[in-house]
């Protein structure tokens, strides 16, 4: 991991814990990719919107094309997603606790 993340964790212990299923820029250390660490207009300090931070990496038509995000409209990726990683494929949550991920994700996918 690089001198940068080794910064970010200084604080940000908790995102960097394994994980069975660790983000590719979170396991090598690339916090730069989304995150500005002392100022942003974003929240969670982003770099951009946080759609714009995953359609780098995550074309955004296809992802939206699938059948799990079919219902989602302007919802936000962390709503059902940790950004970091997660015990779950596809970085899910375990206990998402806005109702809006049982309304929005068809139940075979879930």
């Amino acid at each position: 991991r690089g001198e940068i993340a080794e910064i970010c964790q200084l604080c940000h212990k908790s995102v960097f814990e394994a994980r069975s299923f660790p983000h590719a820029p979170v396991k090598e250390g690339h916090c730069l990719e989304g995150h500005k660490p002392h100022e942003s207009m974003e929240a969670g300090l982003l770099v951009q919107s946080e759609r714009e931070v995953c359609a780098k990496c995550h074309e955004e038509n296809k992802v939206l094309g699938t059948p799990a995000h079919a219902n989602i409209g302007a919802a936000a990726c962390h709503v059902c997603h940790d950004s970091h990683g997660g015990q779950k494929k596809f970085f899910l949550k375990e206990n998402p606790t806005n109702r809006t991920v049982a309304l929005l994700v068809p139940r075979q996918t879930q």
